[in-house]
């Protein structure tokens, strides 16, 4: 039994001792056997994309499964050909640690941290746009430097990333991200009926004005829900359920234009609140206003009223005498 133990034992030791003897040697990437500015320009190519690598690949010198800057120092330092040494390293990016800020707050961007394993040297920077909010159209100012701005200009509960890549002249570095996450200082949205009564005569339109807190550097779209007595698109004008405060402006308007009839109806009311929007706004104090539609002369509840009556022209069929006009008082 003993025996038998002992060649199983070695025989395991011969097939690990194969195995291992049949994978490539740290950092030669084509298997030659010897590790040369080829296996170099290798592991740079795919440093370039962090490549994630099977366990044991030859490119990943450190073993942490991907192929990183890292690995190209370690390899470069266990190439001891002197044509290892003209192989330019790219340049290592940092785009720094992900930042918050509100919507219309000036974002600065840098890539200070960057370094060039081959020694000091001028680096060039660019910068792009990598994702936005829904609805933005933020772009990078500066982008070809190392310190760039922007300035975010939709709000909501996601981010704006930013890449980067740095050039020594010979080579890209990596490609890095930094991600914006633009939550906090969501603006508070008011509503008011700056014109609370509305008539028929005229028409007369009462006004709703929708306030907004805050950056004004975006557009906001504000909805709100309709309600109060009066009929929209029958006693008035239809609404569409919402209202754009544009870019520039603290404020928005919604005229409610009264539709005339003959009808003898009393005052209708028309009731507006703004709806929850998390992602983009808080709803503030008040959140609802009042409209007050008082119908016209041919209502039976305006008692007072004055209806001015006139001759309407037309040549072809007659002359319009004196007096052409006449007042009516409702009573």
């Amino acid at each position: 039994m003993r025996n038998a133990c002992s060649k199983l034992c070695m025989l395991l030791v011969v097939l690990f001792s194969l195995a291992a003897a049949a994978q490539p040697p740290r950092c030669d990437a084509d298997g030659n056997g010897v590790v040369n500015q080829d296996d170099l320009r290798a592991i740079i190519a795919a440093a370039a994309n962090a490549t994630a690598v099977l366990r044991g690949d030859p490119r990943d010198a450190d073993g942490d499964g991907r192929v990183t800057p890292v690995d190209v120092l370690v390899c470069m330092a266990a190439c001891n050909l002197w044509l290892c040494r003209s192989v330019n390293i790219p340049p290592s990016a940092d785009a720094g640690a992900d930042q918050t800020a509100a919507p219309g707050a000036t974002v600065h961007l840098s890539g200070a941290q960057s370094t060039d394993p081959d020694g000091p040297q001028p680096l060039t920077y660019r910068w792009w746009v990598k994702e936005r909010p829904p609805g933005s159209h933020v772009r990078i100012a500066q982008a070809n430097t190392v310190s760039p701005w922007f300035v975010p200009d939709k709000p909501g509960r996601g981010a704006a990333a930013a890449q980067y890549k740095a050039n020594d002249g010979t080579a890209d570095s990596n490609t890095v991200d930094v991600t914006l996450n633009v939550t906090p200082g969501l603006p508070t949205v008011t509503i008011t009926a700056t014109d609370a009564n509305a008539s028929e005569i005229g028409p007369d339109p009462g006004v709703f004005t929708f306030t907004r807190t805050g950056p004004t550097t975006f557009d906001l779209t504000v909805g709100y829900s309709i309600g109060g007595t009066a009929g929209s698109g029958v006693d008035y004008a239809g609404l569409t359920g919402s209202v754009i405060i544009l870019a520039g402006q603290a404020t928005a308007t919604v005229a409610i234009t009264p539709i005339t009839d003959s009808l003898g109806e009393g005052d209708e009311t028309v009731t507006l609140t703004i709806n929850a929007s998390p992602a983009t706004y808080v709803v503030g104090a008040p959140a609802s206003a009042t409209v007050t539609i008082t119908p016209g002369a041919d209502g039976a509840s305006d008692p007072g009223e004055t209806v001015i009556l006139t001759i309407a022209p037309n040549p072809t069929a007659y002359l319009v005498g004196s007096p052409s006009s006449a007042t009516v008082i409702i009573d």
